[in-house]
């Protein structure tokens, strides 16, 4: 009894080889993406992102930014 044309997968190996490689690059590329956006934030960086989004004005950045330095 024959279960199946296994001769002519034998020539598929490469295709199966490549695609796993491919799936786990993506996994591996989507986890250092995610993990990659965590980054701590330096206090200048957390004062120009307020500045930016007008949650203080520019004397008071001036003025934390002169604090933080001293």
């Amino acid at each position: 009894m024959h279960w199946g044309n296994w001769e002519s997968m034998q020539d598929w190996w490469w295709v199966m080889a490549l695609g796993m490689t491919a799936f786990w690059g993506l996994v591996i590329w989507a986890i250092v993406r995610v993990l990659g956006n965590r980054r701590e934030q330096s206090p200048d960086d957390i004062l120009r992102r307020r500045l930016a989004a007008g949650e203080i004005t520019d004397d008071e950045y001036q003025r934390l930014r002169s604090a933080l330095r001293s």
